[in-house]
């Protein structure tokens, strides 16, 4: 059961162009790779999110048939989901940390639409570290963006589990052959 549609609104992550100065040719490299950076971690969240969270709990259910498992699978599930997000959320802070050291008395004299267009964009980016603390206090409780994942890993360990007990009573006993 692989369901391939992440109900993850992309917009929350996705950084628009930053504004540029009319000279500007110096920091662009750095623009660059601050931007992969992001789109490295944003890269890795989606790939949390596209496992097959069903298998691994059928996977899981059957080879394991305990639930003690089951909550621990469960945790390393959450905890792979915050140390993503926290990342990401570091990420986004040292584009913010980036961004202040140019706004300046200076810039808003000497350019005030450049420094208000760096504002607006320094602001957007804090609105997305919101949005990610939440999801991280959302995953104490497997809730948020990881209540799709962790209810296909149980929905997979029950029916791992059933297919253990089924081929168990019908063959309840190893051979000792």
């Amino acid at each position: 059961m692989k369901n391939n549609n992440i109900d993850i609104n992309e917009e929350l992550f996705i950084l628009n162009e930053m504004p540029k100065a009319p000279s500007e040719t110096k920091g662009t490299e750095s623009q660059i790779s601050e931007k992969k950076l992001v789109d490295s971690e944003l890269s890795a969240l989606n790939q949390l999110l596209e496992r097959n969270y069903f298998d691994m709990g059928y996977k899981d259910g059957f080879e394991h048939a305990d639930i003690a498992f089951k909550y621990l699978a469960q945790n390393r599930i959450a905890s792979e989901f915050r140390l993503s997000l926290e990342r990401y959320v570091q990420t986004l802070q040292k584009e913010v940390d980036r961004i202040s050291l140019s706004l300046n008395e200076s810039l808003e004299k000497e350019m005030p639409a450049l420094y208000e267009k760096w504002k607006v964009y320094s602001l957007q980016i804090q609105e997305k570290q919101v949005i990610a603390k939440t999801y991280i206090q959302e995953s104490y409780a497997f809730g948020g963006l990881l209540e799709r994942p962790v209810t296909e890993y149980n929905y997979g360990f029950a029916k791992g589990l059933d297919a253990f007990g089924q081929s168990n009573f019908f063959n309840p006993l190893p051979s000792l052959l």
